[in-house]
């Protein structure tokens, strides 16, 4: 079992497509920077797909009841990590969890490379609160 990072939506609305759909510039400049470590890139209106270190990473814009990717903690790991989070902001019913908030507790860092991936993403005016329960996370924007 290797360090994995798991999302699902329960439902899928035209709000949800539409985010996706919003997702996809940031998601693009997210790749152009790690595009030394990623292979086999694709970013289009219906799917997000490439090949890191350990395992692919693959996002579609349509209902994904179950999803993950074993990263190993390998260095695209913060690349993911940043791309959940954005997807994660855009649409509504989407849920992330990952074995990086096991044992987070609101007074130490997330594991792997979570706490620098929310970093990154404030570049792009998303400013989180974290909160994680029952190993999912909730992220609140800070004002």
């Amino acid at each position: 079992m290797g360090y994995t990072h798991y999302w699902r939506q329960e439902e899928w609305t035209q709000e949800d497509k539409n985010g996706f759909l919003r997702a996809l510039p940031i998601v693009r400049e997210i790749i152009e920077r790690y595009k030394d470590i990623l292979t086999d890139v694709t970013v289009k209106d219906t799917t997000i797909f490439f090949n890191g270190e350990y395992e692919t990473f693959h996002a579609e814009s349509e209902k994904q009841e179950f999803n993950c990717c074993k990263t190993g903690r390998k260095n695209y790991d913060v690349t993911i990590c940043e791309i959940l989070l954005v997807l994660y902001a855009m649409y509504p019913n989407f849920k992330l969890s990952s074995d990086g908030f096991s044992g987070y507790t609101g007074t130490n860092d997330l594991d792997g490379e979570w706490m620098a991936a929310i970093e990154n993403v404030r570049q792009y005016g998303f400013n989180y609160g974290v909160e994680v329960i029952n190993e999912e996370i909730n992220i609140a924007t800070l004002d």
